[in-house]
This record gives structure tokens, C-alpha cells and sequence, in this order.
């Protein structure tokens, strides 16, 4: 409306010049004796004045025009930064909720074995056949595998997003550390387990045998330590995994909520065990987090091992 306004009052002065300047040669046509500065009273000075006018009517507009263009402008990028956010949330909590869900199931594996033991034992005291765990070592190893799959696609997530988000990629360096320690410590646990669990038979086996699990011998005392002290570093790397996650889980929230609801925030981990790492997003923590993982974890001396080879592997080059 405003620039309508400004365009008809330059159309109405153009008009009312052009009048002027007619009137002015008619004027000089006719031989008018009227003195200079009559001339200029009459018609030059209110022609420039219209002038100027038009001149700061014009530019009037097209400020306006591009001020307006560059609100409209700002007004389409920051949507499309709120979709890419808000895209960005929607793709990593559905990993997340996978993770979590995947990993409250694994952590509960070591207790659900010790319990498990407890049956045949009973029966070995008894004089009974003992009964078969119903741990399987491929169930097992499934699992972790859909751990490790997941945190994959976590770690593909936050590289698609990064320049959405950069101060989210200390979560991939999160992901990776707990990767190096859940590795070894699977492999370890795993060798154990292959010493006691049980397996099935094939259908053609159980055919053939009448067998349908072919059992193992019980663990022995020293043998069942070594299982309870790989099972609680296994269920705790996993418990690491969950506290970060929920970390992850605020700080997306924050990052792509935060503008439409400025009244709230949400609550941030408060682990009772004050060596327990807490990933936040501010510039200080995560300085922090990265020099604690890059010093004080097996990812970060693998890091710097492979970071020697790869130097001495140049400098050899160049030499």
C-alpha cells in the first residue's frame, strides 16, 4: 500500500510538471516580458523542486522494494533452516530410539545369564539332567551387531546435518569412542560365552540324532568370575552409550526447538557418579570432551597411533 501511496504522488508530480514546462515555453513563445528571476520564481525553482521530489520518490520506492526483498529473502532461509533443523531432529530420534531401545535390552544380557545358570546348577546338586540356558551365542551376536549398525547410521546422521548443526559432531566423536571400547569388549565376552552357551541343532541333525541342543559343561567357578567381571564392563560401556544418548537428545532439542519455545529449556543429565562424562554443546564442553576422550580413552591412543604412522609414513615420503 505504501509503495502504491509513493507511486501515485510521483505520477501526479510528473503530471503537474510537464504542465509547468508547457507553460513555461508558451510563455517564452509568446514573448513574455516578465524578468528573470520572475522565470525562474515562476517556473525553474518549482520544477527543480518537483524534481528532487520525483528523484526521492524514486529512490524511496526502491529502497522500500529492496528492503522488502530482503526481509521476504530472510523470512524463506529461515524457514528452510528450521525444516532442515527440525528434519535433522526427526532423522537422529529415530535412531536414537532404536539405540536405546536395542541397548536397554543388551545391558540386561549378563544378569539374565546369571540368573539363567542358577536352574542347571540346581539340577547338577539334585541328581537331575540339567536343563539348557536359553541364552543362544547368534542371538547374542545379532544384537550388537544392530548396536553397531545403528550407531553407524547415528554417525551418517550427524555428517549429512553437519553444517545444520557443527557443535553436534562431538556426539560422533562420542559414538566413536564408545565403538573402540563396546568392540573389544564384545570380542572378550563373546570367547567366554562360546565356552558355555548352548546351541541348536539343524532340523537334519535333529533328524538324524534326536538331538535338538547340544549342551556345554557349566562354567566353572573361576570361569563364571571371568563372565560377571566381562558382563559388568559390557553392561557399563552400554550404560555410557544411554547417558549420552539422552545428552544427544537434550541438546537436539535445544538446537532446533529452542527459537520456537524460548520459555523452556530442556533439563540437562545430572549422574550421581561425578566421573560420568556429560556431553554439552556450548564451545567450553565440548573442549572439554574432546581432551578427555582424546587423552583418557582407547580411541584416542588408536588416534594418535594411527596419527604417528600416518606422519612418519610422510616424512619417510619426503625425505
Amino acid at each position: 500500500m505504501m509503495h502504491d501511496q509513493i507511486l501515485l504522488d510521483i505520477f501526479n508530480s510528473l503530471g503537474s510538471l510537464q504542465l509547468q514546462a508547457f507553460e513555461f515555453f508558451q510563455a517564452l513563445s509568446n514573448g513574455n516580458k516578465e524578468t528573470t528571476w520572475e522565470l525562474w520564481s515562476k517556473y525553474y525553482i518549482p520544477n527543480i523542486l518537483q524534481l528532487v521530489a520525483i528523484i526521492m520518490g524514486i529512490w524511496m520506492v526502491r529502497h522500500q522494494i529492496e528492503k522488502q526483498h530482503i526481509s521476504n529473502l530472510e523470512s524463506q532461509n529461515e524457514k528452510i533452516r528450521t525444516d532442515l533443523k527440525l528434519q535433522l531432529r526427526q532423522e537422529i530420534e529415530t535412531t536414537i530410539d532404536k539405540l536405546n531401545s536395542l541397548t536397554a535390552i543388551a545391558r540386561n544380557f549378563p544378569s539374565s545369564l546369571a540368573m539363567s545358570l542358577i536352574a542347571p546348577k540346581a539340577d547338577i546338586k539334585f541328581g537331575r539332567q540339567p536343563r539348557p540356558i536359553p541364552q543362544r551365542l547368534p542371538a547374542f551376536n545379532e544384537r550388537n551387531a544392530e548396536i553397531q549398525n545403528e550407531c553407524v547410521k547415528l554417525i551418517v546422521a550427524i555428517e549429512k546435518y553437519e553444517i545444520v548443526a557443527p557443535q553436534l559432531k562431538v556426539f560422533q566423536t562420542a559414538v566413536n569412542v564408545f565403538h573402540c571400547d563396546f568392540r573389544q569388549v564384545f570380542l572378550d565376552y563373546m570367547n567366554e560365552l562360546l565356552k558355555i552357551l548352548p546351541f541348536d541343532t539343524s532340523d537334519e541333525q535333529r533328524l538324524k540324532t534326536g538331538i535338538a541342543v547340544f549342551m556345554q559343561p557349566l562354567p566353572t567357578a573361576e570361569q563364571e568370575e571371568k563372565l560377571r567381571q566381562l558382563g559388568e564392563t559390557y553392561s557399563a560401556i552400554l550404560d555410557d552409550l544411554g547417558g549420552w544418548l539422552m545428552d544427544f537428545r537434550t541438546e537436539i532439542q535445544t538446537i532446533t526447538l529452542g527459537k520456537l519455545f524460548p520459555e523452556n529449556k530442556a533439563s540437562i543429565r545430572q549422574p550421581i557418579d561425578p566421573d560420568c562424562i556429560v556431553i554439552k554443546t556450548d564451545p567450553e564442553s565440548i573442549s572439554k570432551v574432546i581432551s578427555h576422550f582424546e587423552s583418557r580413552t582407547q580411541w584416542g591412543r588408536e588416534k594418535k597411533e594411527i596419527e604417528e604412522q600416518v606422519k612418519k609414513k610422510y616424512r619417510k615420503k619426503t625425505s
